[in-house]
């Protein structure tokens, strides 16, 4: 019986309807009303009520097999994943990277306002950030207020633990069809890899993207194996909350439909479960029902708020694809190409190049991690090899429904990201391809070990029985150090060569507790202090880190001579205005003092205590 006909067929549809009818009711309240408190509450006793009346329903086959499963093995497995990688992603979080990049200072604030208000519209968006959806910004200022207060390092620290959350949660998606081992060995590259632990470790909210993806990917894979209306659900609940969080993360809705596709395609026998007559494209179409319940039952607030939404909202998004005007003028700025068709072929090379060309570094520049790709040359290897492996076992017809998720996501996202989205290779966006790059890494590792493991038997030799399995264990150790030393490069570069935006800020930050203490800055376009940017920018960026009480000034170097300076404060400025201003800025104020700002060029800060 399938799940649509053992719905239908249920003698207690209450539970349904009332679930269904409360989500329909909060659709229509948000809609008409806009947003109250206690929607949220309406909102959530939908989600149960239809997740409980789904749960009464047995499955076709067991979700896991009490006979091979040993629970005892798979919580060490995760308290060991969880050992390795809490102190990794989050030791120091305040100076590991040194460098702070603008969009920290961004989300940071903009947790802190959508925090400030006391009940804020979870579901709908925020105009002044781009009409990014408000939910994971509230979440964020929510759990930093809860820390003592919504700062750059909390956001850190938070962002942080979400990647080890995220880390665990791979390991269910690898276990939704590897063995333990398998599944230990792929959450540990996965957490290892360098990006993610670079961004992980900065105040961002991107790496959530990856654990909405593998929770929803994984539960759908699942339900849809074990034909479990519970699971195909909490499926669809997953990945309808990938509409409240970083705008890419929503390519898992399209992820999940290309395996639907891939799967009637491929796996025509399994819809039809034994039954000749039964045609696959309606098999299909009812396993889809639960998904689509959970999805539309958890997206339908923010779907509302998007639809409402005036048409410049849209504006951003359409920057960030090429198939639009605005997408190609954007990267013909991005790149400084001299043509549109120019800019469009450079972003098509960069993205098809992103695994294996050192030169490519993250073009969003929110980890610029020059010198190493997204990532590791040995993977970088593995994955082209595993692709190989896993293609032919399609056209053998001897691959497995996850072989067909994994493989066609990754080519998807890997055209994807190169024709289609602009400033490739971009690593915030490119977390989403990890899970399927991490699949196709162990893939290639187990064709080596396969190849080694027939010569060892071939030779006869004593060591078939434990070579091939050290010879793994020690590929994935490699892997992982590599990843950690490309990482180790980058937060060496930032504690050699220093930032603008960090050390200017930990200098202002030093400096909050005095209330008076005044901070300028003597930049223009012509002669900039920061690396980009305009005075606005630079004035909110210094303001970021100085106390409530404290201002934050921006003028241009000709006006310095003019310029009213009341002490105490710290004038901001770049070696060339030093030098051609700093003899009458000493003439004026003889007893201040001249420090240089730790950054990639020169930068100083002229401090005056005493008048």
């Amino acid at each position: 019986m399938t799940v649509l006909d053992t719905v239908i067929s249920s003698r207690r549809p209450s539970v349904l309807g009332a679930g269904l009818g409360m989500g329909l009711a909060l659709t229509l309240w948000y809609g008409v009303f806009g947003y109250h408190v206690l929607q949220i509450g309406l909102w959530l006793l939908a989600l149960l009520l239809v997740g409980f009346y789904l749960a009464q329903f047995p499955a076709a086959q067991p979700i896991w097999d009490a006979a091979q499963v040993r629970w005892r093995r798979e919580l060490l497995h995760l308290g060991l994943l969880a050992l390795v990688f809490i102190p990794i992603y989050l030791y120091d979080s305040a100076n590991i990277p040194f460098q702070v990049n603008t969009d920290e200072i961004v989300i940071t604030s903009m947790s802190r306002n959508a925090s400030g208000v006391r009940f804020p519209d979870v579901f709908g968006l925020m105009p002044e950030y781009f009409y990014f959806p408000r939910f994971m910004f509230s979440l964020f200022g929510g759990l930093t207020r809860l820390m003592g207060g919504v700062t750059l390092t909390h956001v850190r620290m938070v962002h942080a633990s979400f990647g080890v959350v995220t880390i665990l949660v791979a390991y269910g998606f690898f276990r939704a069809f590897w063995g333990s081992r398998l599944a230990l060995a792929g959450a540990a590259l996965l957490g290892s890899n360098h990006a993610l632990l670079g961004i992980s470790r900065m105040a961002m909210r991107e790496n959530l993207i990856v654990l909405v993806e593998c929770a929803a990917l994984g539960l759908i894979l699942k339900g849809v194996r074990e034909k479990n209306p519970l699971l195909l659900y909490l499926g669809g609940v997953a990945a309808g909350f990938s509409l409240y969080g970083y705008l890419p993360g929503r390519v898992v809705i399209l992820l999940g439909l290309l395996f639907g596709g891939m799967y009637l395609l491929l796996g025509r026998e399994d819809l039809k479960a034994g039954d000749p007559q039964a045609h696959p494209f309606w098999a299909l179409a009812k396993l889809t029902v639960p998904a689509a319940l959970g999805f539309f039952l958890m997206a339908a607030p923010i779907l509302v708020a998007t639809a409402t939404s005036p048409p410049v909202s849209a504006e951003y998004s359409r920057q960030q694809f090429l198939i639009f005007p605005e997408g190609r003028a954007l990267q013909q700025m991005w790149v400084n190409a001299a043509t549109p068709g120019e800019a469009v072929w450079r972003n098509i090379l960069n993205g098809l190049s992103m695994f294996n060309d050192p030169s490519q570094h993250d073009r969003g520049y929110i980890y610029p991690n020059y010198g190493h790709a997204f990532v590791d040359p040995l993977t970088g290897v593995l994955i082209w090899l595993g692709l190989g492996s896993g293609l032919y076992r399609i056209f053998k017809r001897r691959s497995q429904p996850h072989d067909w998720l994994c493989i066609g996501s990754f080519v998807f996202l890997y055209l994807l990201f190169s024709f289609v989205i602009t400033k490739a290779p971009n690593y915030t966006r490119l977390l989403v391809i990890l899970p399927f790059v991490t699949y196709l890494t162990l893939e290639g590792i187990q064709v080596l070990l396969r190849a080694l493991g027939d010569v060892l038997e071939r030779s006869g030799s004593l060591t078939q029985g434990w070579l091939p399995a050290v010879l793994g264990l020690g590929l994935v150790l490699l892997i992982g150090a590599w990843n950690l030393a490309i990482f180790g490069d980058f937060v060496q570069k930032g504690w050699r060569e220093g930032n603008d935006v960090a050390a200017t800020g930990r200098y202002v930050e030093a400096r909050k507790t005095d209330p008076d203490h005044h901070f300028y800055l003597a930049a223009s376009a012509s002669f900039p202090y920061f690396s980009w940017g305009e005075p606005y920018f630079w004035q909110s960026w210094i303001q970021f880190f100085a106390g409530r009480e404290q201002s934050a000034t921006v003028f241009p170097p000709e006006e310095l001579p003019t310029q009213v300076l009341e002490p105490p404060f710290t004038l901001f400025m770049n070696q060339w205005v030093w030098d051609q201003q700093g003899s009458d800025l000493q003439q004026r104020f003889p007893n201040g003092r001249l420090e240089r700002i730790p950054a990639e060029r020169g930068l100083w800060a002229f401090e005056v205590v005493d008048p």
